[in-house]
């Protein structure tokens, strides 16, 4: 099952309610909170310190310098758009354990 939110606020007031398996998220986000806030804010839920997160940013340039702002978050995948969306899925395969 896939959810979706409208803002990262938004997706981390979802977390609690539906313990999800993965999250996917932008960098940029609509709101106050961008990726990397929600990223934080989930991270500091117990619940969700091994939460496989993938973090998709608009610059190929752009994913060693967030990978510097991730902190204590370095297992955080960063894919920088464009990206394949076959390869996006093959990803979500792998750190959901779900197969085709």
């Amino acid at each position: 099952n896939v959810k979706s939110a409208s803002s990262a606020q938004a997706a981390f007031d979802a977390i609690p309610l539906f313990g999800p398996d993965l999250l996917i998220t932008d960098y940029r986000m609509p709101g106050e909170l961008t990726g990397l806030d929600l990223i934080a804010k989930t991270r500091a839920l117990p619940e969700m310190k091994t939460l496989p997160i993938i973090l998709l940013s608009g610059s190929v340039a752009v994913p060693e310098a967030l990978k510097d702002k991730l902190g204590d978050a370095q297992d955080v995948i960063v894919l920088a758009k464009p990206f394949s969306p076959r390869d996006l899925i093959k990803l979500v395969r792998e750190l959901t354990g779900v197969q085709a």
